[in-house]
């Protein structure tokens, strides 16, 4: 059996998801002192809790992509949509530029996360067809 092997940027990736992942864990605390020094900016108790829970389901993707699973990489075509949903209902459209930085910056995420879905899901269809030759 072929070793699958993933590449240096699908890796740089992965782990920058993770460290993303874990940066969201600390939503309850950052949220505090930007309540302190930013009222406006500050998430209501629900956003936090939501964060967090982002946060350890982008862990859990990545680290399923790790292991090659296709179900994690349909799981990230899911994720960066909501994510994305979730930010265009707690924006602050009075903000303006910085309203539409993030609604840009969202579908960029978005077209990014896609093109990374589809050649993850063509790395893996063509270990597939490896494993499939090498039992044949």
């Amino acid at each position: 059996m072929e070793k699958k092997t993933r590449g240096f940027w699908t890796t740089l990736v992965l782990v920058l998801y993770i460290l993303g992942g874990i940066n969201s864990l600390f939503t309850p605390l950052t949220n505090k002192n930007t309540a302190q020094i930013y009222p406006e900016l500050a998430l209501s108790n629900g956003m936090v809790v939501f964060s967090v829970i982002l946060g350890i389901i982008i862990i859990l993707i990545s680290i399923g992509i790790f292991m090659w699973k296709k179900m994690a990489v349909y799981a990230l075509a899911v994720y960066y949509p909501v994510t994305f949903l979730v930010n265009l209902i707690t924006i602050d459209f009075s903000m303006g530029p910085i309203a539409i930085g993030i609604i840009i910056g969202g579908i960029i995420s978005i077209v990014i996360s896609y093109l990374i879905v589809f050649s993850l899901l063509k790395k893996i269809k063509y270990n597939e067809e490896v494993e499939n030759t090498m039992n044949v």
